[in-house]
């Protein structure tokens, strides 16, 4: 089991400098993960008031909307991001914020998915869930079909083509995002024609290599990742099915694409999953960053630079 100090030297060089100068490296995530889950919001809420500056994109509109949810008397808040300047119904992504189920908002991806939408005809759909441990599993997995419900019943209100919808998430968002695929019935599954998975956590059981080995990795710990299942799955009567890897049947599921960090925790799942999609030929593209732990996208560097990059290219192969 390597230590932090030894995960920190193996990872890039500019992505150590950009975590060292970063104050969302200082939050103590393990600790509040056990004491106090929900303080996290807070945290987070203040470093991104204090980091976040206006977004400017002339031809883009973000807007928050509310949308019916099967539970009386309660909606669910979606952030959209269209670009003004197509005027073809365009291909959507359904996005799935990351936060160890507990936190995280929309607002913290607003950079991120502005620039998929100014780089590629799309429409950006994000979906502000609930979260647990006060909305534990399957709560966010309703949330996320009640709105891919609603984009396929108004996409002509929309200007979205139903027959791109790509479905997807960061960390928890992926895991998510990916528990929709299989929660669906097999005629609402074959409505997503992709699903796009960045670092997702997939199995509670935390006892792949890759766990045992990078246990004590910076931004995501191994004891981070019990709090986070616990939290998640607390008070479920079936939390076995929370668990993405769990899963024996995947009728439906989409041509998927899997994005993992060499020094996440996470990574050995990732490829476990994506081994099981190809069993069932399903067409999976597998892609390591080299270098990169868990959440390194958030951080300034070349490294993150280079993934967007990369993602763009992605996306224009799924949805061309």
């Amino acid at each position: 089991m390597k230590t932090t100090q030894q995960i920190f030297e193996l990872m890039a060089s500019d992505l150590q400098i950009s975590m060292h100068e970063n104050n969302w490296n200082s939050i103590d995530y393990e600790t509040l993960l056990k004491d106090n889950p929900k303080q996290i919001r807070a945290i987070e809420k203040t470093l991104f008031e204090e980091d976040s500056s206006e977004l400017e994109s002339p031809n883009l509109t973000i807007k928050n909307a509310w949308i019916p949810s099967r539970e009386k008397d309660r909606s669910i808040r979606i952030r959209t991001y269209h670009n003004n300047a197509v005027t073809e119904r365009q291909p959507v992504y359904l996005f799935f914020h990351g936060g160890a189920f507990i936190f995280g908002s929309p607002e913290q991806y607003d950079s991120q998915l502005i620039n998929l939408v100014n780089k590629l005809n799309i429409t950006v759909v994000n979906v502000d869930y609930r979260l647990s441990p006060e909305h534990p599993y399957p709560a966010a997995i309703n949330d996320g079909i009640d709105v891919l419900n609603y984009l396929l019943d108004n996409c002509i209100t929309l200007n979205i083509d139903k027959d791109k919808v790509i479905i997807g998430g960061s960390s928890a968002g992926a895991t998510i995002a990916t528990s929709i695929c299989l929660h669906l019935p097999y005629n609402l599954s074959k409505r997503i024609t992709h699903q796009y998975l960045l670092y997702p956590p997939l199995s509670d059981d935390l006892s792949t290599e890759s766990m045992l080995q990078l246990a004590n990795a910076p931004m995501q710990s191994k004891q981070s990742a019990v709090y986070m299942w616990e939290n998640y799955t607390k008070n479920s009567r079936k939390k076995e099915k929370a668990s993405p890897l769990n899963h024996t049947h995947f009728q439906g599921i989409p041509n998927t694409t899997i994005v993992y960090c060499e020094l996440d925790p996470f990574k050995d799942e990732a490829i476990n999953y994506a081994k099981k999609l190809q069993s069932q030929e399903i067409k999976t593209q597998l892609i390591e960053v080299k270098g990169a732990v868990h959440a390194f996208d958030f951080f300034d560097c070349q490294l993150t630079q280079n993934y967007f990059d990369l993602q763009i290219s992605l996306f224009k192969e799924i949805i061309k």
